[in-house]
């Protein structure tokens, strides 16, 4: 009778499974085919994404190229005014030696002292300015924030002097007329 039992079990196992059987696949089968179409969305989207991504980096990259060039021209504008004024400033030095040459005895001393070092503070103009070109050579190669930031400050700061350097000379040359 164990046998009896053991194959009604088994033919009952058997029946089990084949009314399941139908009823998995079609369950797993809804399940893989409603699953399907979200992948392919999210791969268009993360395709779009990815698309918008690269157009952002490359407006990115062309207007880190336009603030480059934007200061590379302003800086030789810079350049070339700065160069101007030195040139302007040893045009009134060569005057004021001139002026060295014809002036009296007692002030002729105190007159060169001052002409002396308004002179070393026009080298000293003009190697800052060598300096600092060198430096944004250098720097222009790998160009970020910083440059544009350490440009403009020197900018200011080269004017002031220049500036400075101009109304010591034209001090000089008011005492000189006195």
């Amino acid at each position: 009778m164990k046998t009896n039992e053991k194959s009604q079990r088994d033919v009952w196992h058997a029946l089990k499974w084949e009314r399941l059987l139908p009823v998995v696949v079609i369950a797993m089968s809804t399940l893989m085919l409603s699953c399907n179409p979200a992948p392919d969305r999210n791969a268009q989207k993360t395709s779009g994404d990815l698309g918008e991504a690269d157009r952002t980096s490359r407006d990115t990259i062309n207007e880190i190229e336009a603030a480059r060039a934007d200061a590379e021209v302003a800086w030789r504008q810079f350049k070339a005014e700065s160069d101007s004024s030195i040139a302007s400033l040893e045009n009134d030095l060569r005057k004021m030696e001139v002026t060295l040459e014809t002036a009296k005895k007692n002030e002729k001393q105190s007159l060169y002292a001052e002409y002396s070092k308004v002179k070393d503070e026009i080298t000293v103009l003009k190697d800052k300015l060598h300096q600092r070109n060198v430096a944004f050579e250098s720097d222009i190669k790998a160009f970020d924030n910083t440059v544009s930031e350490k440009t403009e400050s020197f900018k200011r700061e080269f004017k002031h002097d220049t500036n400075e350097l101009g109304k010591s000379i034209a001090a000089l040359f008011k005492d000189n007329v006195k």
